[in-house]
């Protein structure tokens, strides 16, 4: 335990036999990321470490780790007292007695606070990135159509606007790609 007193790295061991997996040890890092103090988290349930409105995934991934013993590493909202939340990565890992039997719950918490805002600002600068694009190709379309029309017809055109629209599509994420006429 004494490793787990000192450790810079958030810790938190929760009682297995509860069914709430009361909390019966926090580390001074993790009273430190979160600004709550000892007494305020010990005895109460894991669950009330996390966010209201965490991931429901997220909320089965625990709840499994703490059924069936299996490690466990996800991303969760934790919860703070005199701030905002911040992004960790738990992972909980089984504590066994000598017979093997689940006795404690150790999660350790890494703090990806900054990861994720960084992660926020590419997302805006992406999606401002597509806009542009749609934008400038919206108006090399516009442009094109006006001079193909003349000389072309309607089914050139409306050739040249299949085939962009297929350059539009086959840019996204994820897409099958087009067949092109």
């Amino acid at each position: 335990m004494v490793a787990a007193e000192t450790t810079r790295m958030p810790m938190v061991f929760s009682n297995a036999k509860g069914s709430d997996h009361p909390i019966i040890f926090v580390n001074q890092a993790f009273l430190t990321l979160t600004a709550f103090d000892e007494n305020e988290l010990l005895g109460k349930p894991f669950e009330s470490l996390l966010e209201p409105g965490t991931d429901p995934e997220a909320l089965t991934e625990i709840g499994t780790a703490f059924a069936g013993g299996r490690g466990l590493e996800t991303q969760v909202r934790c919860r703070c007292k005199d701030h905002g939340p911040v992004w960790v990565t738990v992972f909980v890992t089984a504590v066994r007695d000598r017979d093997g039997r689940t006795v404690q719950h150790f999660a350790s918490f890494v703090d990806i606070s900054r990861d994720k805002e960084v992660e926020s600002r590419l997302r805006i600068h992406l999606e401002q990135l597509e806009y542009r694009g749609e934008m400038m190709l919206a108006s090399v379309k516009a442009i094109a159509v006006q001079l193909l029309q003349s000389a072309v017809g309607q089914q050139g055109v409306e050739d040249f606007e299949r085939r962009v629209q297929a350059l539009k599509v086959a840019s996204q994420p994820d897409c099958v790609e087009p067949r092109v006429a």
